[in-house]
C-alpha cells in the first residue's frame, strides 16, 4: 500500500500490516473538498483509492501504473479527475514484491538485533527471489545481489560486517535466540561473558574469537586481551584454537554415534527381511 504525499508516493507497508496499525494520514483539500489518495499493488491489480470510491485496472507490468481516479462530493455526484502517474522507485517495488517489512530496510546505525534480524531478512529475501526467477513468476528486470542488500545496509558494511561475523553465530543458539530478541533468553552474564550497556560488532567479533565469551580468563578482561602483544598473545590464541579442536572432536563423536546408529538400523533390516523370505 502507498499513500500520495508531498508529490510523491510513500510506502507504507502491506495492506494487512497498514489497516492494524492504523497510522494517522494527512488528508488534502482540492477545490474545497477533502481528498486522500492510495495506490493498492499486487501482482496482477492495482486499485486507487480516492474518498471511498474504488476504480480497478489490470495491468501487465508493474513499472505501468496509471489509472482514472473518481473524486466524490458528499452531497452532490462523483466527478472524475485524472491522477498523475505514480512514480514508485524500484527499491520500493523491491520491498512490496520480496515482502520485506518496511522497519528492516534502509541504512544507517542500528542496534545489533537489528543488524542480524536485517541480515535473516536479506537471506530470507534472496531466496524468495531465486524461487520466483526458478518459477518465472519474476515479472521485472531482473535485480542484482547489491539491489537486494542495499534495501537494508550499504554494500562495503555488509561485506565488512553482516557476512564477516553473522554466518558464525548460526553455531551458537543462545546467541542467535538473543540476536532475534526471543523470550526466555539467558542472561546476558551467562551468554556474553561480561555486562555492558551495549554490544557492538567488535563485541561480537572478540566474542566470537574467543569460543562464544568475551572473558579471557579470572584475571583480565577481553578489552586488556584485544591489547596485548607478543607471547601472551599467542598464549591466548592457543587457547582458543583449543577450544575449536574440542569443538571438533566432540562433532565427530557425533557423527561416528549418529553413523553406527544407522548403520544398525540397515543391519536389522536386513536381517528382517532375510527372515522373512
Amino acid at each position: 500500500m502507498y499513500v500520495y504525499e508531498d508529490d510523491t508516493w510513500s510506502v507504507i507497508g502491506q495492506y494487512k500490516t497498514a489497516i492494524k496499525q492504523d497510522e494517522a494520514v494527512d488528508w488534502t483539500v482540492v477545490n474545497q473538498q477533502f481528498s486522500l489518495k492510495l495506490c493498492l499493488v499486487s501482482f496482477q491489480v492495482i486499485c486507487f483509492l480516492n474518498f471511498g470510491i474504488t476504480e480497478y485496472q489490470e495491468v501487465d507490468d508493474h513499472t505501468q501504473m496509471s489509472a482514472v481516479q473518481p473524486s466524490v462530493q458528499p452531497s452532490a455526484q462523483p466527478s472524475v479527475l485524472p491522477v498523475e502517474t505514480p512514480t514508485i522507485s524500484f527499491k520500493q517495488q523491491l520491498i512490496t514484491i520480496l515482502g520485506i517489512p518496511t522497519h528492516l530496510t534502509g541504512s544507517g546505525d542500528v542496534s545489533l538485533q537489528l543488524s542480524y534480524q536485517k541480515y535473516q531478512a536479506f537471506l530470507a529475501a534472496f531466496q524468495t527471489l531465486e524461487e520466483m526467477l526458478q518459477a518465472k513468476t519474476w515479472t521485472m528486470s531482473r535485480p542484482t545481489k547489491t539491489d537486494i542488500i542495499e534495501l537494508f545496509v550499504s554494500k562495503s558494511y555488509f561485506h565488512s560486517h553482516y557476512k564477516c561475523h553473522f554466518p558464525k553465530v548460526a553455531e551458537y543458539d543462545n546467541m542467535v535466540a538473543s540476536l532475534n530478541e526471543n523470550e526466555n533468553l539467558p542472561s546476558v552474564v551467562d551468554l556474553w561473558g561480561i555486562k555492558k550497556e551495549v554490544y557492538t560488532f567488535t563485541d561480537l567479533a572478540a566474542w566470537l574469537d574467543n569460543g562464544g565469551t568475551l572473558v579471557v580468563d579470572e584475571s583480565d578482561d577481553y578489552q586488556d586481551k584485544r591489547g596485548r602483544k607478543g607471547k601472551q598473545k599467542k598464549k591466548e590464541d592457543g587457547k582458543v584454537k583449543e577450544k575449536r579442536k574440542e569443538r571438533g572432536k566432540e562433532r565427530e563423536e557425533e557423527k561416528e554415534k549418529t553413523n553406527k546408529k544407522k548403520k544398525k538400523k540397515k543391519k536389522k533390516k536386513k536381517n528382517n527381511s532375510g527372515k522373512s523370505k
